[in-house]
């Protein structure tokens, strides 16, 4: 369960900080000492800050994903560009990695892990007149993900 740390505001925008930490029923699924501290700066930039501190005296592995959703005026008139000859896997056809060529375009059912990267990607909406930086550190992987209509409209009845 996140608890809220604090609420701040600054010259770079609203501050919200939540943190979470290991106890008896996180060790039921994960046998680790943590503290996971969550920050989201909402300013002319959208910020977000993922850390994990290992509270243990033993040794942690910690994997995270941090979702960002964008509205765009189409998804399939959109291109995600800074992936060029990047390789990748997907998870609709797993046992093969390809490599990317040009822009990235989501036409279809989309699950693509791309791997050792570190550049920012740019989401590109012509329709919208815009460009979304994304940036990241301390990450190698990026993840492109769309479940296609059928499928988001199948999630979204579900909620």
């Amino acid at each position: 369960m996140w608890q809220l740390e604090s609420i701040a505001e600054n010259d770079r925008g609203a501050a919200v900080s939540m943190f979470t930490e290991s106890d008896a029923e996180t060790r039921r699924w994960w046998p680790a000492e943590f503290r996971l501290m969550h920050r989201v700066i909402f300013g002319s930039e959208l910020k977000l800050d993922l850390v994990c501190t290992n509270t243990g005296t033993t040794p942690l592995h910690f994997e995270e994903a941090l979702h960002t959703y964008n509205r765009v005026s189409d998804v399939a008139r959109v291109r995600l560009q800074g992936l060029d000859t990047v390789r990748f896997s997907t998870t609709l056809t797993p046992t093969r990695r390809k490599t990317q060529r040009g822009d990235v375009p989501i036409s279809s059912p989309t699950d693509n892990a791309y791997v050792d990267t570190e550049s920012e990607i740019d989401l590109l909406d012509a329709h919208m007149r815009r460009r979304i930086r994304l940036k990241k550190a301390n990450s190698c992987t990026t993840v492109v993900w769309n479940p296609w209509r059928d499928a988001a409209a199948k999630a979204a009845r579900s909620r």
